[in-house]
Parts: C-alpha cells; sequence; structure tokens
C-alpha cells in the first residue's frame, strides 16, 4: 500500500525541482509593487489599491505552525508588457508571500505567492502587496495543542441553545443519556474541559478539542444522583464568562414492578472489539409491567461494556430500552444480567473479533460515512530516499479486503508534532484510497478542501493525530470527489 504515497511522491518532487528551476533562471530585479517589476514587465494587480479581485487563499494557517509549500494566495493581474516580476506583500502576524517568475504573454494573467514563516497569533490579517498594491486576508487558527478560547453563548445570562435530554428523577442515578446541549463561540482552537457546579447531587462536564472557530455547540454529560425534585439551577464557568441552565427534577414515584423476558430482547448497533459503543447500541427488553412507576437499571459491566436506562412505565406489556457504553476488550459472546426489582434474566452480546486494542485507530468519515480501516493497522516508519523522514499509516476495513487507506507524512527534518499538507516541500503528506470498486482516490492540488494530515504527538513508539481533505477518482486526475472529514488514528510504530 505504500508504493501508491511512493508513486505520488516521486510525482511531487519531480514537480517540485521543475518549479523550483524555472524560477531559478527568470527571477528578476527588485518589486516595486505594481507596474515595471524586474525586467521589463508591466502589469496592474486586479482590485487597484482595494480588495483583491479573486483573491484564493490555499492551505491551512495555525497560530504556532511554521507555513508550507501549501500556504499559497493566488492573484489575477492585468500584463501589458511581458518580462520577470518578483512580487512581495507585507508582512503581518510572523508571516509574508512572496512569487516571481516571468509573463510571456500580455493580458489577464494568474500569478501564485507562496507563504512563509510561522503566525504567532490567531485571527484574521490583512497583506498588501507592495506599496501600493491590492491586499488580501487570511485567517489564522489557533493552536490545537495548547488550550482553547471561547465565549459561552448567553454569557453572563441563560446559556444559549440549551438543550436538556434524558429523564431527572430523584433518587434516581444519571445514566448515559443524561445531557446537556448549548452554545460556544471559538475564537482560537485547543482543548478544553467544561465543568458546572455541583446541584442537587449531580454535576455536568465535557472536555475535548475545538478543531475550528466559531459558533458550535458543546455536550456535557451528568453523573450523580438528584437528592430531590424541583427546579434547579446549574452555571457553567469558562475563565470570566459565565451561563446559566436548568434542570427539571421530577419526584420519585412508587418502583415499577413486573417481569422480564430476555429471550425475546432484540439487540441494535454493531459490536466490535476495541470500537467505542455509541447511542445506537441499544438493547430492548420486553416486560410484563404489573405496577406502575419509575425505574432506573444500570447493568453490571462485563468485557468493558454495560448498559442502562431509567424513566416511567405504565402498567401492561411494553419493552425496556437500555443503552450501551463503553469499549469492547475482547471478542466473543458475553452474558449481562439485569434485575428489575425481584424479576431478572440475561441477555448475550455477541462481540466481532477486532485486531486492536481501543488506544490502536484509524478512521474517518467519507461523505459523512463513518469507515475505520482498524484492521492490519501499522506506522512504517522507513524512508522513502536517503534524508527523508516518513511514517506510512496503513489499513483496510476487514479482513481479507481490497480496500484500504493510507496516509504518510514526510519532512527533511525528523517528523515532529506539526500541519502536512498535501503536495511538497520541507514537510508534506501524501494519501492514497482504494475503495470497494477497485477505484483509486488521491488527493490533489485541486482539492477543496486542500487535504493535510497534523501530527499531533510522535514518540519513538506511537504516532497521533488527525486528517481531512477531499479526494478525487482516477488517482487524483478525474472529476468526482468525496470529502474525508473527521479523520484520527493513533497507531504503535514498530
Amino acid at each position: 500500500m505504500k508504493f501508491q504515497s511512493v508513486i505520488l511522491f516521486l510525482a511531487t518532487v519531480f514537480f517540485f525541482y521543475s518549479c523550483e528551476k524555472e524560477y531559478s533562471v527568470e527571477n528578476g530585479g527588485a518589486a516595486t509593487g505594481g507596474g515595471t517589476v524586474g525586467g521589463n514587465a508591466i502589469y496592474t494587480l486586479d482590485g487597484g489599491t482595494g480588495a483583491c479581485t479573486n483573491a484564493a487563499v490555499s492551505g491551512t494557517y495555525t497560530a504556532g505552525t511554521i507555513l508550507s509549500a501549501a500556504n499559497t494566495i493566488t492573484l489575477q493581474v492585468e500584463v501589458d508588457s511581458i518580462g520577470t516580476y518578483i512580487m512581495s506583500s507585507s508582512s503581518a502576524n510572523g508571516i509574508v508571500f512572496n512569487g516571481a517568475g516571468a509573463f510571456t504573454a500580455v493580458g489577464s494573467q494568474t500569478i501564485t505567492l507562496t507563504g512563509t514563516g510561522t503566525p504567532t497569533d490567531a485571527g484574521t490579517f490583512t497583506f498588501t502587496l507592495g506599496t501600493s498594491g491590492c491586499s488580501f486576508s487570511v485567517t489564522v487558527a489557533g493552536s490545537t495543542n495548547g488550550a482553547a478560547v471561547f465565549s459561552l453563548g448567553g454569557s453572563p445570562a441563560a446559556c444559549t441553545g440549551f438543550s436538556v435530554a434524558g429523564t431527572y428523577t430523584a433518587g434516581s442515578a444519571l445514566v448515559a443519556g443524561n445531557t446537556v446541549v448549548f452554545n460556544v463561540d471559538v475564537s482560537s482552537a485547543g482543548s478544553y474541559a467544561i465543568t458546572t457546579d455541583a446541584v442537587n447531587g449531580i454535576t455536568f462536564s465535557t472536555s475535548g478539542n475545538f478543531t475550528s472557530t466559531g459558533s458550535q455547540t458543546v455536550t456535557l454529560q451528568g453523573a450523580g444522583t438528584p437528592a430531590a425534585d424541583g427546579d434547579f439551577t446549574y452555571t457553567v464557568t469558562s475563565g470570566t464568562n459565565t451561563c446559566t441552565f436548568t434542570v427539571t427534577t421530577v419526584a420519585a414515584s412508587p418502583a415499577a414492578a413486573g417481569t422480564l423476558d430476555c429471550t425475546s430482547a432484540t439487540q441494535a448497533g454493531t459490536y466490535t472489539q476495541g470500537n467505542a459503543l455509541n447511542s445506537s447500541n441499544t438493547i430492548s427488553i420486553p416486560v410484563n409491567v404489573t405496577t406502575a412507576g419509575s425505574y432506573s437499571i444500570a447493568v453490571a459491566a462485563v468485557n468493558g461494556v454495560t448498559f442502562s436506562g431509567s424513566g416511567t412505565l405504565s402498567a401492561g406489556a411494553q419493552s425496556i430500552v437500555l443503552t450501551g457504553n463503553g469499549t469492547p476488550l475482547a471478542s466473543g459472546n458475553n452474558s449481562f444480567s439485569v434485575n428489575f426489582g425481584t424479576s431478572n434474566c440475561d441477555f448475550t452480546i455477541p462481540f466481532l473479533p477486532g485486531t486492536l486494542p481501543s488506544t490502536d485507530y484509524f478512521r474517518c468519515k467519507i461523505n459523512g460515512v463513518t469507515k475505520t480501516f482498524n484492521v492490519d493497522l501499522v506506522a512504517d516508519p522507513s524512508e522513502l530516499f536517503s534524508g527523508v523522514n516518513t511514517v506510512a499509516i496503513s489499513g483496510i476495513p476487514a479482513a481479507g479486503s481490497s480496500e484500504y487507506l493510507d496516509i504518510t507524512v514526510n519532512s527533511l527534518a525528523p517528523i515532529a508534532p506539526n500541519t502536512y499538507p498535501h503536495g511538497f516541500g520541507l514537510i508534506f503528506s501524501t494519501s492514497y484510497n482504494r475503495d470497494e470498486n477497485n477505484m483509486g482516490w488521491q488527493p490533489s492540488s485541486n482539492s477543496s478542501p486542500a487535504f493535510s494530515v497534523i501530527v499531533t504527538s510522535k514518540t519513538a513508539t506511537r504516532i497521533v493525530g488527525t486528517f481531512s481533505g477531499q479526494y478525487i477518482d482516477f488517482n487524483g486526475t478525474g472529476t468526482n470527489t468525496k470529502q474525508i472529514t473527521d479523520g484520527e488514528f493513533s497507531v504503535p510504530i514498530p
């Protein structure tokens, strides 16, 4: 599978050195920001002294991450006289854009400037070409390796986008379905941890990483046992920002009683060793309720997995739905015991085999559908060429599958946490996907959004990171596309 990345690597190296030679031959004198530049070229920047017309910014810009050859700005110019040119932008936030070459024809032309340097801060920054040229803006995201900067929606009053899920009953422990969702506005991406104060015996909390800026939602997980019924207000705090939300806890009704029937239980969702369960993993158990009332069931953990549910039941035949939580530790059939008052029974869940522990994964969403490539997963650290450091990650979705995905990060320096854009340069990445129809897909220079890999952690024994971008069929030369989102990997290095 690494062969595909080698082919792409050879192609990009050839392209890189071809472009480098063309630039070195044709560079001219100093730029003046429009008009005569270098030799005899005379041109006008589209946009005059205002915003550059049809300026297109490419690449990922993250505070603290050095720019690469993928960080470019494409501009339109009107050439009146052919000749060489050199063009530079103003410097802002630690970065600058430069370009050089030759116009061989008059009329409308497109030029590309490449960014260099390391952005120091998150935000939107304006760059001006020359002393009196047009301007363009670049938005820099916050570092994903540090703490996120965000404000709470609705601060300092009620949290906006507030939504409560689950049933809250006095005396009944909260379960996985007890959550609260509300809005945040992220100004700098990075890690976050949010916790409310403890009120009426319960708290809400969450943690993770914001990978982009702007308005988003977060989901807090409830924990604890409500002590009393009533309306209770919880305060969320982030720095100097606070917002509040209210949860209504109902009074405990008499405990429901009846008889469970596990022999007719039905399961939903897929259960695979090493893959965390989610809200789709449920077990529905018929019950004949003889005494109406409330229930709260928490099944003891088996094989790293639990099931739970709570609510109120009326008298008669119905079903109790329990939701799974946790990560299966092994494959095979496992039995779970359910207690409902004095009634108890057992149900069995067959766990499919997985080849990896839960700390090893290679997965993404392809056009919104989650796909895992955890079988035959490997991170190959062997060099492509002398002096080029490489880690090639590859895997398949199931044993014997012809479908696979590989991602290769390359660097002239030792591979370390950084952004590895698709293409070429001092640091870059390549990728290849063969689908179930044996069609080859790759990122290309036309991918929108551009493909990139972010290595978040690299040790001698493990590489961890994320990836996203657009793939194009016919090995990157076709017209059909598919979007790769939420890509992530954590793979041991032999």
